[in-house]
């Protein structure tokens, strides 16, 4: 047990596996790296402290506003005697009491603001961002431009340091965890948005030109114009019981005398019967 530990420490670390090696090694597949790399943080820090900072507004705002009506009612009780009961009036006066010493050590509204502030920065390098990759002579300079992607990135690294210990928040951590997971599921990248409406144009182009089945001239691609397997069994099925029930009623018709009419025929055998 203790070579094999000694093995483990002595040991060389492990190298990058050769195929990524040789797939980085060709600058615009390292461009597309950096540009998904980039994509996930900017996302991933974006909504956490968008999510952060909307739980703390849902804190904040009726805590305070709480605090403040009880203070004023407190304040009318002690002005004009009467306006509560000595039951009331004390009741309300150690509810605010217990509510101020809440929002004095959360401080939920200053949590608040450093949220909005922290969202508004990695909004402005979303933002960035956003400049870079729409760029249309990209792949033309692409040395230039993987510059300016680790430049960006040194800047989301210098944002993500300068975070203290009093932005954590395991609850809200928790909350956005949860989140990624459900609403935000496919949407948690900065450009997911962009890339929806991309395929949405993609499959309105396709529908104009005929070069997708299942799209028409008006959006979208429709999902109820594509030939679902098994479609064809099942017509083939339906044919078949339909000629089982016209079997069944022409059976039928032989064993009450005959085929059955029609109205033209049976007017045509009154006529003859009564020249007859």
């Amino acid at each position: 047990m203790l070579s094999f530990y000694k093995m483990a420490i002595n040991s060389p670390p492990l190298r990058c596996n050769e195929e990524e090696k040789n797939y980085l090694i060709s600058d615009e597949n390292f461009l597309d790296f950096l540009e998904s790399k980039i994509d996930n943080d900017l996302g991933y820090y974006f909504w956490k402290k968008y999510i952060a900072a909307a739980f703390w507004a849902q804190i904040s705002t009726p805590l305070n506003l709480m605090i403040t009506i009880m203070t004023a009612l407190t304040t009318a009780q002690s002005t004009s005697t009467g306006f509560l009961t000595k039951e009331a009036y004390r009741d309300i006066s150690v509810a605010t009491l217990l509510f101020t010493v809440i929002n004095t050590f959360f401080t939920p509204l200053a949590q608040l603001n450093k949220s909005v502030e922290m969202v508004k920065k990695w909004n402005a390098l979303g933002m960035n961002f956003e400049e870079i990759f729409y760029s249309v002579n990209k792949y033309e300079n692409i040395d230039e431009y993987i510059e300016k992607y680790k430049a960006l990135q040194k800047e989301i690294n210098v944002l993500r340091d300068s975070e203290g210990p009093e932005t954590i928040n395991f609850v809200t951590d928790l909350i956005h965890t949860i989140s990624v997971c459900s609403c935000l599921r496919g949407y948690d990248k900065w450009l997911s948005n962009d890339r929806v409406l991309m395929k949405k144009k993609i499959d309105i182009i396709a529908g104009r030109f005929g070069l997708s089945p299942c799209c028409d001239e008006g959006g979208c691609c429709n999902p109820t114009q594509v030939e679902i397997p098994g479609s064809s069994e099942a017509e083939v099925q339906t044919e078949k019981d339909s000629e089982k029930t016209e079997e069944t009623k022409t059976l039928d018709s032989m064993e009450n005398g005959g085929p059955e009419k029609t109205p033209k025929e049976s007017l045509e055998n009154k006529v003859v019967e009564s020249h007859d």
